[in-house]
């Protein structure tokens, strides 16, 4: 750089940086009058954010036929005679007859289960429990609230988790970093960083020293140690030894194991009942379990005997007796002895529910019966499953 350039760029960054320091001295603006808090925009309600549906919903009975009106913006299935429907921004519930049984006044809802059901409150998000006539058995205290699964609900209070008897008492206080719903009579929870098993009085079966446990199953209890997985009796007992690479709890008295990287199936002795040679093995119900090998499926029995030998493309898993698989690019269902139930026509199947299944054809969703046979033709935009012998639905 020249001394001429040298001396004007001098010149040009010292008036800059004199403009700059006067600016910053001049005084603060004097206020305008106006309130603060007049000149924040009000925020508008959460029910603003749900949408209005396109097609709106309804419920159909065992003929295909709208018996509830497809008035709805969204909805969900049936269970003890109430099914939660929003319209606008406010859920309630109807009952079977689509009378409203509980006004819209929610911000969510959800299914009811032993005359109980959660719902979340405007405006302030809560978490609360209501009877099947909207009256409040759980006042909405709770930012997080599961369902009662043997008489027990989670809570989250703050960070840490407790759980509420069905009075709504806070029978064991929240004091866990991690926790999960009641099974068999436990409840898996951390504190200290590691996991351990509760009762439902909150008394330790296993004390928080895993860093990996599962609730009782088949009287045993998968954990892992040292990279290892095993599993522990009732009482807190190694019943059978770490030495799985994986592990899944036990079903119908059997668990899949990991043996270096293939899967097989133990007893509650730890004995071995297969070869392990399964990519992967996985419950499907009725006593089988599926399985993955050189990229094909089929699946076994409690014995480790191979009832449908390696053959399709994907399976899914049991419901009243069928199980649905895929063939190339097309679905169909299996009995539970290998037969061939329905040919793999269908583009998309779900698992049947009251003796019907949706599958998805050509020009769009229809029902198919236990045989394979369509018995609801597609009359919708879109449907789901049934529950207490109604199905929601959309109309096209």
């Amino acid at each position: 750089m020249t001394a001429a350039r040298l001396f004007t760029f001098l010149l040009i960054f010292t008036t800059w940086f004199h403009l700059m320091g006067l600016m910053g001295c001049q005084s603060d603006p004097k206020p305008s009058g106006t309130n603060l808090q007049d000149s924040i925009a009000t925020l508008p309600d959460r029910s603003a954010d749900f949408d209005q549906a396109l097609r709106p919903w309804g419920f159909i009975n065992s003929n295909g036929q709208f018996v509830i009106p497809a008035k709805y913006d969204e909805v969900r299935g049936f269970s003890e005679n109430r099914a939660a429907v929003r319209k606008g921004g406010n859920w309630g519930y109807l009952d079977s007859n689509g009378r409203m049984a509980i006004k819209p006044a929610f911000q969510s809802a959800f299914p009811f289960k032993d005359g109980r059901a959660r719902v979340i409150t405007y405006p302030d998000s809560k978490m609360g429990v209501i009877d099947l006539s909207g009256n409040w058995v759980i006042p909405a205290y709770y930012e997080q609230l599961n369902d009662f699964e043997e008489d027990r609900a989670r809570v989250r209070v703050g960070a840490k988790y407790g759980y509420l008897d069905t009075y709504g008492t806070m029978i064991i206080k929240p004091q866990f970093d991690r926790a999960s719903d009641f099974r068999n009579g436990t409840a898996v929870v951390k504190s200290g960083g590691k996991y351990g098993l509760i009762n439902p009085s909150g008394q330790w079966i296993v004390r928080p020293s895993y860093p990996k446990i599962a609730a009782l199953s088949d009287g045993l209890i998968r954990t892992r140690q040292q990279g290892l997985y095993g599993f522990l009796s009732a009482n807190s007992e190694i019943a059978i030894p770490f030495k799985w690479k994986d592990a899944r709890d036990f079903k119908d008295r059997r668990a899949v194991v990991k043996s270096d990287s293939l899967y097989t199936l133990i007893d509650t002795s730890g004995s071995v009942l297969c070869a392990p040679v399964y990519q992967q093995l996985w419950y499907v119900g009725e006593h089988f379990w599926a399985f993955e090998r050189s990229g094909r499926y089929g699946f076994i029995d409690s014995t480790g005997q191979e009832i449908v030998p390696p053959q399709f493309d994907q399976l899914m898993s049991f419901s009243e007796g069928l199980i649905p698989y895929r063939l190339g690019r097309r679905w169909g269902f299996l009995h539970k002895d290998g037969r061939v139930v329905t040919p793999p026509e269908f583009y998309l199947v779900w698992g049947f529910s009251e003796g019907k299944a949706r599958v998805a054809i050509r020009n769009g969703m229809a029902f198919i019966d236990t045989t394979g046979a369509i018995v609801i033709p597609n009359n919708f935009g879109d449907v789901r499953d049934f529950s207490e012998g109604l199905a929601p639905g959309q109309k096209k």
